[in-house]
This record gives structure tokens, C-alpha cells and sequence, in this order.
């Protein structure tokens, strides 16, 4: 049975007392400091058919922003992956690396002679590329701290520790806060294990680790702006590349209004990532319009990004947000989708769609996952009534929003019938783009649990390689190849019958910038995507 929970327990922007921010930070004071800092967005390895996404790393805007706050001023930022996004080397058959040369990212780290170097992986598929990078710059700079952090990170840390030595901690979790506290104690010199979040070796037996108790979620309106002045950001435009890569202006920026999610999918990792509360908060209309006022007078953004799991929870908040920004014609764009039912009354879905049109969104996503509301309930745990998938497509197209619907196949006792269930309600939708990719167990997840569990795991799974083209869960009933080519077969069907149902798709990602495809840089790539007509939760991973 499904534990039930009140929804408006995260929707609703609750407020302590004393803020996280006044709380745990108020001994950092605001004087210069010598400390200096580094950090590293690592190489990606992918499968040779995803398509290599860039985009400004904004998780370490936000950590480098809370630094400068507080007077760290000696910050250094190596975005490896975007740097070097041309260097492609072949790794093994069909999986490719991206990014720079270890070497030339240890002679800038010489230059530079940081204290503590902050190494980011979001995904799996990057660790490898981090372990190698950080074990080759603790023997070139033995006396720098190597701290680690990301999802991958958080979720593996007592494993990570134990095998390599040459990662000195981990922070584990929302780092904002907690890394300024860890900077500010290594300052000071004060105790480094005092640090809120820190995952650590026990200094007399090496194979036990310690973690202390992760802050709770932050207050996102006490953030500062991220540091995007620290970042070259025409680089991320003149690869083109970001999360969604069919862009309409190559000058944009990644932004995140909220934090957390309230569900609790069981292939997903995002619930419970963002601080120990799992609270869900958003930035009010009013600090989020800040943030993109200074987007756009500042860098002179067209495109848009937002980041957020779960954008349109609360309609309330979408409509004066939307109301805010509208004046600077942007296109906007969610790469993480939105939830069909939200908000349940229909009418107010409508409104807050229609604002969201005349703001600048003209496409949004939302993740059915599965077309067996059974299955969809009891096993992967979305709450989510699937004639609400249907409910929102129409409601979309009449605010003249397209929609992007997004499903899932190879799940852990998955049964033809559950596909067959999948497959008959993808094509009863009459949804502009589609995707199905392979379900992909990610550390850190009941999913992942379970497949450890039961010993579901491909015979050639390598935690490093996870991508969803690939089939890393040994499926029910079906072969691996015969589950790869229907997932392949299914995305064509549906994105052809997309395009009979609304011709105006054939030329809906034609044009960037007002110049056609083949005058970009990297068309082939683009051309690779437009193909599948969006279905690119097959080739991008998330």
C-alpha cells in the first residue's frame, strides 16, 4: 500500500523561526579570506548516440555565489566536460568520453594552488571520470583537500570512501550552505569534521565511516544569485548544447526556482536530495524575477531554461510568476516536465496554462512513465491518475502549448501485458512529442535496491555506464535485444504520428536564431535529434 501524504505540506512555502542560513552561518564572518578554491565539473562518458549536452553547471554557481557572500573571493571554476566538449575520445565499444585532458586540468590546478577542490558528478555516468581525475591530482598536489559532492556522490559515500583514499570527504546532500561552512572551518582552523552534511574516515580504523547529521532544506529566497560571472557563459552558447537541445536562441541560461519534490517515484533519486527535511521550496515570484531580471540585463538571455523537478505545483506561484516575466519575450523551456494533475481543478489548470503561454513557454513535458494505472500505483509509486495525462494535453493545446510526454519501459517484473498496456495508451494521446526510454536503476533509489536485491542487474552492468539507451535491468519476459528494438520502434511510431497529427512539427526545431540547422556548428548533431522528432529521453540521460 501506497503511504499517503498531504501534498500541501510541500506546496506551501513554511518558514522557521530562525533560518537555516542565520543558524548555521552566523560565525562566518564577512572578512577577506586567503582560503582558495577550485572546482571541477569532471569529463562525461555517455553512449556514442546521446547527444553531449553543455550547460553552465549551476549547482556550483550557487555553492561559488554563497563563498563570495561571505568574502571568499579566491575561487576557481574548470567546467572539464563543456572545456574540452570537442575532445571525444572512443572508450569502449559504443560509449565515448568527452572533455579535457586530466593533465591540462592539473597544470591549471598549479597555477592556481587551491586549498580545497570541489569535485562535482550529478551523474553516475561521470564518476569514473571524477575517481580517475581525483586520484591523479592527489598525487600532483598532495596537500589540496579533495572534497566530493553531487547526487552520486551523496548516495555512495560510504563505499566511495572506503575504495579511494585519495578522497578526503565527501558533502553529502544540499551543499550550499554546508560547503561555506567547511571552507569557513578550514579558514579558521577549526575542526573540519564539525561540518554539518560531511561524510568522513574514522581517523584509528579507515574502514569505518562517519557522517554527520545533513542540515535541514534551505530557504532558497536567502540565496544570492548564482555566480554565473565566474563562468564563460558564451562558451555554453557557442557549443549550443544544453539539457534541451532544441533551442530557439543559442543565448541562454539554466535557472532553478524550486527545490525537492513530493513524490516518491521509486526509479527516482531527486526526492530526497535536496536537504534532509525533503521539503519542497520554491524562490517567491518576486527573488525569481530578480534572478532573471539580471539574466537578461546582465547577459542578454533569449532562452530560458528552468530546471525544476516539479514546476507547476503551485499554480498561484506559476501565474505571478508568469505575470512578472512575460515583459521580457523569452522562450521558456522545463526540461524536467511538470505533473499532469497539477493543480487538480481544471479551470485553474487552464488559467495557469494560458499565463504560461503568454510568458514565453509554447512546450512543456509531463511523465506519464507508464500506461498501466495498476502498475503506475503499486509498483512505481507515482500517484498519478492517467486520464489526467489526457486532461492536460488538451487543456495545453487550447492555451496554444504543445506537449512532450515522456514513458518508461523495463521495469522489474514488467510483463507484456504492462507494455501492451503502455503502448495502447501512448498512442490514444494525441501529445505533440514523445519519448520512451529504458528504465535505469540510479543509485541511491528504491528502484536500484530492489534490482540489488533481487540480482536484476544485466550481466554486463557497470554502475558508470548508465544511460538510458541501454538495458541495465535483466527484463521479466522479454530479451534484452527484442526490449531495446521495441523501445526504438515505439518512439518512431509515435513521434510519425505526432507529425501527421500536427504538420506544423516538421519545422517546429528548423530554425536557431533565425538561420536554418545546417548553418550550426554541430547540425549533425542537431539533425540526429530532430530525426526523432524530441523523443530524447532515449538519448539524453537525466
Amino acid at each position: 500500500m501506497i503511504k499517503e501524504f498531504n501534498r500541501n505540506d510541500f506546496v506551501k512555502n513554511t518558514k522557521e523561526d530562525t533560518s537555516i542560513k542565520s543558524k548555521f552561518l552566523k560565525n562566518i564572518n564577512h572578512e577577506p579570506k586567503k582560503t582558495r578554491i577550485t572546482f571541477i565539473t569532471p569529463n562525461v562518458i555517455g553512449s556514442s548516440t546521446q547527444i553531449r549536452r553543455a550547460q553552465p553547471p549551476l549547482g556550483i554557481a550557487c555553492l561559488a555565489a554563497v563563498l563570495e557572500e561571505f568574502n571568499f573571493k579566491n575561487l576557481q571554476i574548470i567546467d572539464s566536460s563543456a572545456e574540452g566538449y570537442n575532445q571525444v575520445r572512443n572508450v569502449e565499444k559504443d560509449f565515448i568520453e568527452f572533455g579535457l585532458n586530466d593533465e591540462i586540468v592539473i597544470s591549471r590546478l598549479k597555477k592556481f594552488n587551491p586549498d580545497i577542490i570541489g569535485i562535482s558528478a550529478l551523474f553516475s555516468s561521470q564518476f569514473v571520470c571524477a575517481e580517475r581525475l581525483a586520484k591523479k591530482i592527489k598525487n600532483e598536489l598532495p596537500n589540496s583537500l579533495i572534497v566530493f559532492g553531487g547526487i552520486h556522490a551523496s548516495k555512495m559515500y560510504e563505499s566511495l570512501l572506503i575504495k579511494n583514499s585519495f578522497i578526503d570527504y565527501i558533502i553529502c546532500g544540499e551543499a550550499d550552505y554546508s560547503f561555506a561552512i567547511f571552507c569557513n572551518n578550514f579558514e579558521n582552523k577549526i575542526d573540519l569534521k564539525k561540518t554539518p552534511s560531511l561524510a568522513y574516515r574514522d581517523e584509528k580504523n579507515l574502514e569505518k565511516i562517519n557522517k554527520n547529521t545533513e542540515l535541514p532544506g534551505l530557504d532558497m529566497n536567502e540565496l544570492p544569485l548564482p555566480a554565473w560571472h565566474l563562468l564563460n557563459i558564451k562558451m555554453y552558447w557557442d557549443i549550443g548544447m544544453p539539457h534541451n537541445p532544441f533551442m530557439k536562441s543559442k543565448k541562454f541560461l539554466t535557472v532553478m526556482t524550486q527545490r525537492g519534490c513530493p513524490e516518491k517515484c521509486y526509479f527516482c533519486s531527486s526526492g530526497d536530495f535536496f536537504g534532509n527535511s525533503g521539503k519542497f521550496r520554491s524562490l517567491n515570484p518576486e527573488k525569481a524575477f530578480e534572478m532573471i531580471e539580471h539574466a537578461v540585463e546582465k547577459y542578454g538571455i533569449k532562452e530560458l531554461q528552468i530546471e525544476d523537478d516539479t514546476f507547476a505545483l503551485n499554480s498561484k506561484r506559476v501565474i505571478e510568476f508568469c505575470k512578472k516575466i512575460k515583459k521580457f519575450n523569452l522562450r521558456i523551456t522545463l526540461p524536467n516536465n511538470i505533473r499532469a494533475d497539477a493543480p487538480k481543478n481544471k479551470d485553474r489548470r487552464l488559467e495557469m496554462f494560458k499565463h504560461m503561454s503568454e510568458a514565453g513557454f509554447d512546450k512543456i513535458g509531463v511523465s506519464a512513465e507508464h500506461g498501466d494505472q495498476e502498475f503506475l500505483d503499486r509498483v512505481i509509486g507515482k500517484r498519478l491518475n492517467l486520464e489526467e495525462v489526457v486532461a492536460t494535453i488538451d487543456l495545453a493545446h487550447k492555451s496554444n502549448i504543445m506537449i512532450h510526454t515522456n514513458f518508461m519501459m523495463g521495469f522489474p517484473f514488467e510483463t507484456k501485458e504492462n507494455r501492451d498496456k503502455t503502448i495502447n495508451f501512448a498512442k490514444s494521446l494525441k501529445a505533440d512529442s514523445f519519448s520512451v526510454s529504458l528504465v535505469t536503476p540510479l543509485p541511491g533509489t528504491k528502484l536500484y535496491n530492489i534490482c540489488k536485491k533481487h540480482n536484476l542487474f544485466m550481466p554486463d552492468f557497470n554502475i558508470s555506464r548508465l544511460v538510458y539507451d541501454r538495458v541495465s535491468i535483466i527484463p521479466h519476459d522479454i530479451s534484452a535485444d527484442d526490449l531495446l528494438k521495441l523501445v526504438s520502434i515505439l518512439n518512431k511510431e509515435l513521434n510519425t504520428q505526432a507529425i501527421k497529427n500536427n504538420p506544423k512539427l516538421e519545422n517546429y526545431y528548423s530554425l536557431i536564431d533565425g538561420k536554418n540547422i545546417k548553418d550550426r556548428k554541430y547540425s549533425r548533431e542537431i539533425k540526429k535529434m530532430a530525426l526523432q522528432k524530441d523523443a530524447h529521453g532515449s538519448v539524453v540521460p537525466k
